[in-house]
């Protein structure tokens, strides 16, 4: 088990008035496997591993339980100790790739600054890694972009960059928020396809965080489906597709099954 939640509560914190969003979630991340948060927007899917990476402003968010990345307590971490687990043992693509960068500084100063910050190598070395993992997420002409500004780049451009970073640092866990949104289809298939490869070659484990079932059944082996703060059902996710048990996933895998038909009355 690389990665343990229990009982993680989350209370927002607006003057005097405390607001509950999650409810006792707690689920386990084995070696190697990718367990995928099904859920619709403000089930709750984000805030859940916002809260375990520690990245909720502390005076806005109270946080309770306990989350242990393989033997350790990283809800007891200090700000440091975080940083440092943060970015090279646990990576996290967040879902808004636009507010990800700095603005005023270019992609190259970012991706390479990042590079220098987690792995034991040059300057000269980063760049040929930023490079490399910029092809890697079929983008054309990459030292052409790693010299632009982020404000130049789609949103679509800079999701692949995180992806194509967080890829180069080979984390033990990676957390993808909702990491195809932005991407259109033929992308999304490459994206996937190297999400598969890095667990298969270095045995990363994954926390794949989405409304799409239909990427979770590529990627995913077990589900755990959200909404309104808490966890309502879970198991492997074939059982998840083929015996859903809760109304709400019903109507998930109902809607997915719809909008599939629709598109194929479309195309036929």
């Amino acid at each position: 088990m690389i990665l343990n939640v229990k009982n993680l509560n989350l209370h927002h914190k607006d003057g005097k008035e405390i607001k509950p969003i999650l409810h006792d979630i707690s689920f386990n991340v084995k070696k190697n496997s990718c367990l995928g948060i099904l859920g619709e927007s403000g089930s709750g899917k984000s805030m859940t591993c916002k809260s375990l990476m520690g990245l909720l402003d502390k005076k806005s968010f109270n946080i309770g339980g306990e989350v242990y990345f393989k033997d350790e307590d990283i809800l007891r971490l200090d700000e440091n100790e975080g940083r440092r687990l943060r970015g090279k043992a646990i990576c996290m693509i967040l879902q808004n790739p636009m507010t990800a960068f700095n603005p005023l500084y270019t992609i190259e100063n970012q991706v390479i600054e990042t590079f220098l910050e987690h792995l034991d190598i040059t300057k000269i070395k980063a760049k040929e890694l930023a490079v490399i993992a910029l092809e890697k997420m079929n983008l054309k002409n990459p030292t052409e972009i790693l010299n632009k500004y982020p404000h130049e780049l789609s949103g679509g451009m800079l999701q692949r960059i995180m992806i194509g970073i967080t890829i180069a640092l080979e984390p033990e866990l990676i957390i993808a928020d909702e990491p195809t949104t932005a991407i259109d289809c033929l992308n999304q298939i490459e994206v996937i396809k190297e999400f598969k490869e890095l667990r298969k070659k270095l045995k990363t484990s994954m926390i794949f965080i989405t409304h799409d079932l239909g990427v979770l059944a590529q990627i995913a082996d077990e589900v755990v489906v959200m909404d309104k703060g808490r966890i309502i059902e879970e198991g492997t996710i074939n059982k998840i597709i083929n015996e859903p048990k809760h109304e709400h996933t019903k109507y998930l895998i109902n809607t997915r099954l719809k909008l599939i038909k629709k598109f194929q009355e479309v195309v036929s």
